[in-house]
């Protein structure tokens, strides 16, 4: 009995020295929750930024707090901006709401500066928010600006920048230091939802790859109401699932946001998407700009316009760039679209037409394929499905004295060698 036991212990140790070796150039796993959940917690993490989102951020969380019950907690982490008068615009509070009471934690002491920007605070509050209400389906909340990329260098550049998704005066947390806090936390998370601008990037997407099972954001600028959550938890409590209520959230949000667009002052746009495993994206996006990269010196031999018989297929793969990277001023709808980028997937689509490259079909027919799957749902104001993952589109300017390093550090252009491809074309 003795030997029969010393050989389950020598088999326990080699399967934890095995499950302890990962790739240092991937992020760690989630681990699975255990046991299985039961009930909701929705954890808002905000940065006011200025006074009149200090009030507006709180308001959506205390609109959650207030219909909470035993089966749907809220956990809040707001930090104030102090530009105002009062305790609505100074100060980081804490506070737990359950039965529609909204409780500050007493105990929380953040200090005369909390570092909100900090990852370390973002994976401890979604420790403390866990210890709170253990063994529930986590979603959290980012509620604060958002910014695009930027075409130049920051005085930091040490570290690869995606777009910025918190904003605390000049701090800044970026996409990927979001992501590796989430892991680093240890809780596994049913969605993650951006109340922020900006937040629908395909850079971003590679690096929150893995973090939840869903991502609620938008690639473009969205209003200050943000979503409604009062109705999101009505939802779970009705017995929807996570991914019903988030796209109910979604169409909500887009029928009110859309007067927006019919008084023509600006478009919106919002989506949903399952980004717990995006590895057969990646791997369909790296084999078509592979494709595209290595047929740049080839001739068109179709007659239909825009292609131009006998043009080489990268100057067609040149004006698809352009026609999708050059905004229109004159379209209210994209007042809102940030600057410096472009939709991907309709990028792929102009390449091919614009290119007259038949070889590249298949790639693109299995990459809508795959989006049908990665998409719950997609809505604009204007109807259409043409700003679906937005790409950074001033690579030639962004790290040019780096050589291009800075974006090569993103895992996106690891995955899929878009910079490569991008300097090729320029």
């Amino acid at each position: 009995m003795k030997k029969y036991l010393n050989h389950i212990l020598a088999l326990f140790i080699a399967l934890t020295a095995l499950s302890s070796c990962s790739d240092d150039n991937e992020p760690s796993p989630v681990p699975k929750p255990n046991p299985t959940p039961s009930g909701y917690c929705l954890m808002f993490y905000m940065s006011g930024g200025d006074k009149k989102h200090d009030i507006t951020l709180m308001e959506s969380a205390r609109q959650a707090a207030a219909v909470s019950d035993d089966n749907v907690a809220v956990t809040v982490l707001h930090k104030n901006s102090g530009e105002g008068e009062g305790e609505a615009h100074n100060g980081t509070h804490r506070y737990t709401a359950q039965n529609g009471v909204l409780a500050e934690d007493p105990t929380f002491d953040p200090g005369e500066d909390f570092a909100i920007t900090d990852p370390k605070e973002l994976t401890d509050f979604i420790r403390w928010s866990a210890e709170q209400y253990p063994n529930r389906h986590y979603l959290l909340v980012i509620g604060g600006h958002g910014k695009a990329f930027v075409p130049y260098e920051d005085e930091d550049a040490s570290a690869p920048k995606t777009r910025a998704t918190l904003y605390d005066d000049h701090n800044y947390m970026s996409s990927a230091q979001l992501g590796n806090a989430i892991r680093q936390s240890g809780q596994n998370l049913d969605a993650l939802i951006f109340n922020s601008c900006q937040q629908g990037n395909i850079e971003m997407l590679a690096e929150w790859e893995g973090t939840a099972d869903y991502l609620l954001s938008s690639p473009f600028s969205i209003p200050d109401f943000g979503y409604d959550y009062a109705s999101l938890i009505g939802d779970l409590q009705q017995g929807r699932s996570v991914e019903e209520a988030l796209a109910r959230t979604a169409h909500r949000a887009i029928n009110l946001w859309q007067e927006f667009h019919n008084q023509e002052k600006c478009g919106m746009v919002t989506q949903v998407s399952r980004i717990r495993d995006l590895s057969p994206l990646w791997e369909t996006m790296r084999q078509i700009i592979g494709a595209m990269n290595k047929s740049i010196e080839d001739k068109n031999f179709t007659t239909d316009a825009p292609a131009v018989y006998g043009q080489p297929y990268g100057q067609g793969y040149a004006r698809a760039l352009v026609s999708k990277y050059v905004g229109d001023k004159d379209d209210f709808f994209e007042y809102l679209r940030p600057y410096f980028a472009l939709d991907i997937v309709g990028f792929f689509h102009a390449a091919y037409v614009q290119s007259g490259n038949m070889k590249l079909a298949p790639y693109i027919n299995r990459l809508d394929e795959i989006l049908a799957d990665v998409i719950v749902t997609h809505r604009q104001t204007n109807g259409k499905h043409d700003f679906i993952y937005l790409v950074f589109n001033a690579l030639s300017i962004y790290d040019e004295e780096l050589d291009g390093q800075l974006y090569r550090g993103c895992r996106f252009d690891k995955l899929t060698g878009w910079r490569d491809f991008y300097d090729s074309l320029s």
